[in-house]
């Protein structure tokens, strides 16, 4: 006799949708007609006389078409190219595998025309080449497997490449006015660096507060200052601080940027009434949107810490203000290798640029972890009694989560951390990666979000970083 069961064990008996026959020779078939999803799984089939039985069993994998894969992210976008990224289809269609279509469209007079960059790619990134530099462009990505393809993916909002001439004109736009006592009026210092000193004012017969940052002729040269408002003067993004003009006196250099009223971004967490988790995964997002932007338009900031991070309520939300462009970098101006002379303290810079290496955006994104640490413990993952213990740590990348400090912290935090703190540029998380990370769609209820420290702890850290002046000079190391 002969048996065939279902995969819930169940005896499959002749019906409209299956059928069960034996052939001269002794071959014996099941036949499933219009299968389906529910059809997936193990089939057995016995054959037992009065001797006894004997049973083989076969996988039935139904595969259907896979879902669309996320809309793609922009990685880098290039006058000539583009970068994307995406999330692979959720819905494989039951396929082991499935690889991804690329396509684009230039946007002409509002009509497109989709072209495929690449069929058939296994992985979840891809650079689209020959784009026209200046043109806007739309993407969208397909996934397929052994029997057919997905619905088309999301389409991304319209990106605009940069011209052949966009790098030149970074500088070349930039207008020294010479007209300052008559435009501004001076209402408040604000604060004190190395090289300058911020103050609160007024644009005459305006109301809108600004900044000013006068920078001593006798401290920086026009070049320093210079680089410094070209990378600033094209940065258009709500959590990017904006140059609004550059004035120059007989001894001083002036930038007139975004007044950022809610101080730095420590500061704002200790004067919380406590900080959670799902606060620092607020802040941290929008810092690596933040740069992911810079990073998209070819410029890397390399002095990500958290006197650089301002605060700002918007409209009654707090959001963050990336500032101080003074050590970044355009890496669309020159070819690579990339190189940066240190000459700051270390506690948030990567082994690389501790090192005198090449650099590239992966340097950012150490930044990034080093001070999430930060933010969700209270105490630097790297330092140490000397600055030059402090140094190797940086460079061997030797960490931990104490217990003490990180007891209430999640394990999506610490995996983001450690995704963004290898010493090979290569093998850490992208910002574009970084968006996409668990732990930044990750969910809190009052009960599992508690308080991460006591505000103590963060007060003692802004102390020292305060008064402390250790600082290191890094030749670069061209090999």
């Amino acid at each position: 006799m002969i048996t065939w069961r279902d995969p819930q064990g169940d005896i499959i008996a002749p019906s409209t949708r299956t059928n069960v026959w034996e052939r001269d020779d002794g071959m014996v078939f099941l036949e499933i007609r219009a299968s389906c999803k529910l059809d997936n799984g193990v089939y057995t089939c016995t054959a037992s006389n009065d001797a006894g039985s004997t049973e083989c069993k076969a996988l039935l994998r139904i595969i259907y078409r896979p879902g669309p894969p996320s809309i793609p992210i922009l990685c880098e976008r290039r006058p000539h190219s583009v970068t994307l990224q995406w999330e692979p289809s959720h819905n494989t269609g039951n396929a082991e595998s499935v690889t991804y279509n690329v396509e684009y469209a230039q946007i002409t007079h509002n009509t497109l025309h989709w072209q495929t960059s690449c069929a058939n790619i296994a992985h979840t990134t891809h650079k689209v080449d020959a784009l026209s530099a200046g043109a806007s462009y739309k993407f969208r990505i397909t996934a397929q497997n052994d029997v057919g393809c997905s619905d088309r993916g999301e389409t991304t909002p319209a990106v605009t490449l940069p011209d052949d001439t966009a790098l030149a004109r970074r500088e070349s736009n930039l207008y020294w006015q010479h007209t300052w006592s008559t435009d501004f009026n001076i209402t408040r210092e604000i604060g004190r660096g190395r090289f300058s000193s911020t103050h609160a004012c007024t644009r005459s017969q305006q109301q809108r507060t600004l900044a000013a940052k006068f920078i001593s002729k006798r401290l920086m040269d026009l070049e320093q200052v210079q680089h410094e408002a070209s990378m600033m003067q094209p940065l258009q993004h709500p959590l990017i601080c904006s140059l609004h003009a550059t004035y120059e006196t007989h001894g001083q250099y002036i930038l007139v940027l975004d007044l950022i009223p809610d101080g730095r971004i420590l500061e704002y967490l200790v004067s919380l009434s406590q900080v959670t988790e799902r606060q620092v995964i607020g802040f941290i997002r929008q810092l690596v949107q933040a740069v992911n932007y810079l990073h998209s338009n070819g410029i890397i900031h390399l002095d990500i810490k958290p006197e650089n991070v301002m605060m700002e309520k918007a409209l009654g939300r707090a959001q963050i203000k990336l500032i101080d462009f003074g050590d970044a970098m355009d890496l669309w101006s020159s070819p690579p290798p990339f190189y940066h002379e240190l000459n700051a303290n270390p506690e948030f810079c990567s082994p690389e640029l501790l090192g005198g290496n090449e650099i590239d955006y992966g340097t950012d994104v150490w930044s990034i972890g080093a001070l999430s640490y930060v933010m969700l413990s209270g105490i630097s993952p790297f330092l140490d009694e000397s600055l030059e213990e402090t140094n190797m740590n940086i460079i061997r990348v030797d960490y931990s989560f104490p217990e003490e400090y990180f007891k209430n912290v999640s394990q999506n935090a610490k995996h983001f951390i450690t995704g963004l703190l290898h010493a090979d540029s290569s093998e850490r998380k992208t910002t574009s990666e970084c968006l996409m990370n668990h732990w930044f769609a990750q969910t809190y209820s009052a009960q599992d979000d508690p308080a991460l420290m006591h505000r103590a702890r963060l007060e003692d850290f802004i102390h020292r970083r305060k008064t402390q002046h250790n600082f290191v000079s890094v030749k670069i190391n061209r090999r």
